[in-house]
């Protein structure tokens, strides 16, 4: 009799807690959402989460306000939403600067697989191999043996940035030593190969576009699983024959961990509809980025995956702070 009664207790408390994770998810948003972005405005990133905020405001009834939260290399607005209540009405809009940051600062003050929840993939983008006039490789093979004959840079946007990261991605792939460059800024270290003070960059195809059609930079390799629709004649690295070179960019939205289930399934499902809206395919048109909506169970794996894959590549290439 005393097990019957405590297994009926114990449906009892399974019941009402499913009540409780529906209910919390029926009153989502109860106000204001604060979609916090660790970096400047005017950014491809900073554009983003304004483009979703707006659509989401208008799914939830809610403004969803973005606040741009710059510093620390993504830390101060990333730890601004771990100590947020784990609610849901505080969001964080970031990039695939997460996993970067994971790998290179020991110091790093937080967890993102422990203090973190991932609630949605949002785009990503394809990063390529662009070179300027200083390169006679016309082929990532020819790029290779080049390389190998004479010392070369790559330009980044700052020790420990994605773009580095990214170079350094390539450097494993190849089997070569080329020696990055920082710069303050991505712009700044396109234009110095386009001047003819670097050689390449590895990185996003929006920040080389105005310089292909005179030919002053070149585009060589796709780091990605498939072409650009914008570069068809451009292979991709995995065409090519070589493993473990797949580097994506990419934006998608957190919450502080604890947040209720059901109230981030809520947002992954509000999230993926705001995708496949037209006003979201034309930004991701316009940024070059193709939106990548996915199962939370999903999006988890592939940033458990991410924080692996560039762990790997600062132990490697020995990249620390």
């Amino acid at each position: 009799m005393k097990l019957m009664q405590n297994v009926g207790l114990a449906a009892a408390l399974l019941g009402a807690s499913a009540g409780l994770a529906h209910a919390e998810a029926d009153q989502f948003p109860t106000g204001p959402v604060a979609l916090i972005v660790p970096f400047s405005p005017g950014g491809v990133v900073d554009l983003g989460a304004r483009v979703l905020a707006e659509e989401l405001g208008k799914l939830w009834g809610e403004p969803v306000v973005v606040e741009n939260k710059p510093g620390g290399g993504s830390i101060i607005g990333t730890m601004d939403v771990v100590r947020a209540e784990a609610d849901g009405q505080t969001l964080l809009f970031t990039s695939s600067s997460l996993p970067v940051n994971r790998a290179i600062k020991p110091s790093l003050p937080f967890d993102p697989l422990e203090d973190l929840v991932p609630v949605s993939l949002i785009g990503r983008g394809a990063t390529i191999v662009s070179v300027g006039p200083r390169v006679e490789a016309t082929t990532i093979e020819e790029l290779a043996a080049e390389a190998n004959e004479r010392p070369m840079f790559f330009g980044t946007s700052g020790h420990g940035s994605s773009s580095h990261l990214s170079g350094e991605a390539l450097n494993l792939a190849l089997g070569t030593e080329m020696e990055p460059v920082h710069y303050k800024s991505g712009g700044e270290a396109v234009l110095d190969i386009v001047a003819s003070r670097a050689d390449l960059n590895v990185g996003n195809l929006p920040a080389v576009q105005s310089f292909l059609a005179d030919g002053r930079i070149r585009v060589l390799a796709v780091l990605g699983d498939e072409r650009l629709a914008a570069l068809p004649d451009v292979p991709t690295m995995a065409e090519l024959g070589y493993d473990n070179a797949e580097v994506y960019s990419w934006t998608a939205v957190f919450a502080p961990a604890g947040t209720p289930e059901a109230v981030v399934e809520q947002i992954n499902a509000d999230i993926g509809t705001v995708l496949e809206g037209e006003k979201f395919q034309d930004f991701m048109t316009t940024s070059q980025m193709f939106a990548a909506p996915e199962a939370t169970a999903d999006f988890a794996a592939f940033v458990a995956r991410e924080m692996d894959f560039w762990a790997t590549i600062a132990r490697e290439r020995e990249i620390t702070e």
